[in-house]
């Protein structure tokens, strides 16, 4: 029997079956919007829970970035399946439901040509060089997840200048399809699942291993639908092992199929070291360049806080406890953090690339407030101070008093790297060029920090968790809390880094950090007018004037010792 009549066997009669075991009384009008990622998949499945459900499901499909622009205008939906970034973004603004989130399935990119063309090899990377600079025009949608991985594909390789003059960026996918089986653009990058189902186009085949990139679809229901049942019953169909023959013959991979490996590195004991980098600590965990780590933190200083807050002994995870009791050896700073992890490849000069996938509460509350000597003004508060605030976690807010509501915005204030070895143990307050305690509440959910590297492996390690912060942090202290987060961890050969950087949904964030609040301000502008030179081909007086235009400053934090500063540009003015 060939694969496809097995496919179509599996979606005839397995998923019947499983959904029939489904409890599917009442039926409910479910509100969908799909990017085109997974479109061919939703069309094959939908019809066949409508029939054995009897819910009605309404999707409409487009790219993600539009679909989330619709989203954020008010329209109204049920479930939103999207790429991680964006439905983080949702969750994080009040959107989507944080605990709905779920992974649907990912396809790898692909190249498309036009049907009966010649097919050049793209089998390795230097082949696919080739390919590339020898082809008349390539095709791709700018704010598709085709068009995101070609062109950071492009800078990777060396290849910008090279195909600048070849590139033929359209608004969508299917415009890419046409425009490939016209002749007008000779290559088209896509994922594999939307080449195969566009008219007139062939695929020439996924781009080599070492090289490849993958479009996530994941889906999250609506704080405000009224059908959230329903509407995860159909995303437990979708993600059910009976749907695989359809999501396969579609060019798409369950999540639970994904090659690249996650890790759990708990909060444990023998996983945290409080209150410094080094480079002599030994690590806890090794993983690939590419791999996923999901990683458990300790709120900074300790229990005690929490305890002066007000925080019952009951209400205290049985991992912190077992962490405040064990790790006796701290300082000079005040951060328990977990790692540090070898990452394969790393080599001092390299930039690890940190992708902030996702972001969990431990325990449904925060502490805040001050302390003596401390803050931006300890002379007129020379006391100490401690707030407990609880989390509404599925409304994604926390009362601060009555009448007075935050939304909360969880990131790690401390993510970094060992510092030379000639540095020795240096402590976990202050930022620099390890990064570190750079306390920038931008690195929710969907951002990417790039970390310079100083020592082989990297040596990552991770704390200070936060619920939420305002620029400057200037009391000390954030909304102090337990975090778990999802990262992956990629090396960067060839992007060398002297200061960290980063990037969100829609921003590049460029920083400074110095002990002088102006020389962070001046440095945080060096560094974007350097990223705009190398990154962006712009010439540097333009680039001093543009950030002049387009550079928000912000102070990052004032409190730390080091202060920072990080200048913020919008990734919509620039047309790649």
């Amino acid at each position: 029997m060939n694969i496809k009549r097995a496919s179509l066997l599996a979606a005839k009669f397995l998923i019947p079956i499983l959904l029939t075991q489904a409890d599917a009384a009442g039926a409910a009008e479910i509100r969908i919007v799909c990017s085109n990622g997974i479109k061919a998949v939703m069309e094959e499945l939908i019809p066949t829970f409508e029939r054995a459900t009897k819910h009605k499901v309404t999707i409409r499909y487009g790219l993600s970035a539009m679909l989330k622009r619709q989203i954020d205008a008010g329209e109204p939906f049920d479930i939103a399946i999207l790429t991680p970034t964006l439905i983080d973004e949702g969750i994080m603004r009040g959107q989507i439901a944080g605990d709905t989130r779920t992974v649907l399935a990912r396809s790898g990119m692909g190249l498309a040509i036009r049907a009966g063309a010649p097919r050049p090899d793209i089998r390795t990377t230097d082949a696919l060089k080739r390919t590339l600079l020898a082809s008349k025009s390539i095709a791709y949608a700018r704010e598709g997840a085709g068009g995101v991985f070609f062109v950071e594909l492009a800078e990777r390789l060396g290849l910008r200048d090279g195909l600048k003059a070849k590139i033929r960026p359209t608004t969508t996918g299917a415009e890419v399809g046409s425009a490939v089986a016209r002749g007008d653009a000779e290559l088209g990058v896509l994922p594999l699942s939307e080449i195969l189902i566009l008219p007139g186009v062939e695929v020439l085949g996924t781009f080599p291993a070492d090289v490849q990139g993958y479009v996530v679809m994941v889906a999250g229901v609506s704080l405000a639908s009224r059908q959230r049942a329903a509407a995860q019953e159909l995303m437990r169909f979708v993600t059910a092992p009976a749907a695989l023959p359809v999501i396969s013959k579609r060019g798409m991979e369950l999540a639970s199929s994904q090659t690249s490996p996650t890790h759990e590195l708990r909060l444990l004991p023998e996983n945290v070291h409080w209150g410094y980098y080094d480079a002599a600590v030994k690590p806890v965990l090794r993983v690939a360049s590419g791999d996923t780590i999901r990683v458990e933190t300790m709120v900074a200083r300790g229990l005690q806080r929490l305890r002066a807050a007000g925080v019952a002994e009951d209400e205290i995870p049985s991992a912190l406890k077992a962490v405040e009791n064990a790790v006796t050896e701290r300082g000079p700073g005040a951060h328990p953090l977990t790692g540090p992890v070898w990452v394969e490849g790393a080599e001092p000069g390299d930039v690890l690339e940190v992708k902030i996938l996702g972001v969990e509460f431990l325990h449904p509350y925060g502490v805040t407030g001050f302390i003596p000597n401390s803050g931006t003004l300890p002379d007129d508060f020379p006391y100490a101070r401690f707030k407990l605030v609880r989390f509404n976690v599925g409304a994604g807010t926390a009362e601060f008093a009555p009448g007075v509501t935050l939304r909360l915005a969880p990131f790690f204030g401390s993510i970094g790297v060992a510092p030379s070895p000639l540095l020795g143990r240096i402590s976990s307050g202050p930022p620099g060029s390890h990064t570190g305690n750079l306390d920038n509440k931008e690195l929710v959910a969907g951002s990417t920090l790039y970390l310079p590297v100083h020592v082989r492996g990297a040596l990552l390690s991770l704390g200070d968790g936060h619920a939420m912060q305002g620029d400057g942090e200037v009391t000390l202290t954030a909304l102090e809390t337990s975090l778990r987060g999802t990262i992956q961890v990629n090396v960067r050969k060839g992007k060398r880094l002297s200061w960290p950087r980063a990037e969100t949904p829609t921003h590049y964030i460029a920083m400074g950090l110095h002990t002088d609040l102006d020389q962070a301000a001046q440095l945080a502008t060096r560094e974007m007018i350097e990223f705009l030179v190398t990154e962006k081909g712009i010439d540097r007086d333009d680039a001093y004037i543009l950030c002049s235009l387009a550079a928000d400053l912000r102070v990052t934090q004032l409190v730390d010792g080091t202060k920072g500063v990080h200048a913020m540009m919008l990734k919509s003015i620039f047309a790649r």
